[in-house]
């Protein structure tokens, strides 16, 4: 898509696109109803470290375990039913790539990569992966990002870059019921 504004707009894999939490929680809580419950009572303010204080284990046995899903853990999360609507939408106001952090493991990347290829073909080859501590390096004036995180965000704009915290449950946005509000109100006032 040739962007006449000049303008990227990053957007986060997990969180905005792919349901990681779901899938984590799953693999420590046998029930659907209550990992649902969980997410809806998630200690506010708490990131994504909200998952080892609910599960009450370490961050290393969690992400031991995460590991332990191999490739098939990545490949296989759900895709948002909001997935498709926000690319869409940021579509309309720049060119479009995934940036994602791929976790400790091996797997995750080239999970990642299969759920890309499986869930959004058409950005199969339209991505960058890298720690999440070096995401605020590609920020340009104009460009944004869009991500469920407020350090990266906060990081991204101090490097002279735009950014739309992605409203979830674990960064306490008010708008996490229906994170679309929020999302198309700050690209709306973006000219199209």
């Amino acid at each position: 898509m040739t962007n006449k504004y000049d303008r990227i707009i990053y957007l986060d894999m997990d969180g905005p696109l792919a349901d990681f939490v779901s899938s984590a929680l799953s693999r420590f809580v046998n029930n659907k109803a209550i990992v649902a419950h969980m997410i809806s009572t998630w200690p506010a303010g708490s990131g994504l470290d909200g998952l080892y204080t609910m599960l009450g284990i370490t961050q290393d046995k969690f992400w031991n375990e995460i590991n332990q899903g191999g490739v098939s853990l990545w490949r296989n999360l759900i895709k948002h039913l909001w997935a498709d609507e926000l690319i869409s939408l940021a579509e309309h106001f720049g060119d479009v790539l995934i940036l994602s952090s791929p976790s400790r493991g091996g797997n995750s990347a080239s999970g990642k990569l299969m759920w890309l290829a499986d869930k959004l073909p058409s950005y199969s080859r339209r991505f960058i992966l890298t720690p999440k501590k070096f995401k605020h390096l590609l920020a340009r004036p104009d460009d944004i990002l869009i991500d469920d995180d407020p350090k990266t965000c906060g990081k991204w704009r101090n490097k002279g870059g735009e950014a739309i915290l992605f409203p979830r449950p674990w960064n306490a946005h008010p708008d996490w019921l229906d994170p679309m509000v929020a999302v198309r109100r700050v690209l709306q006032k973006l000219p199209s």
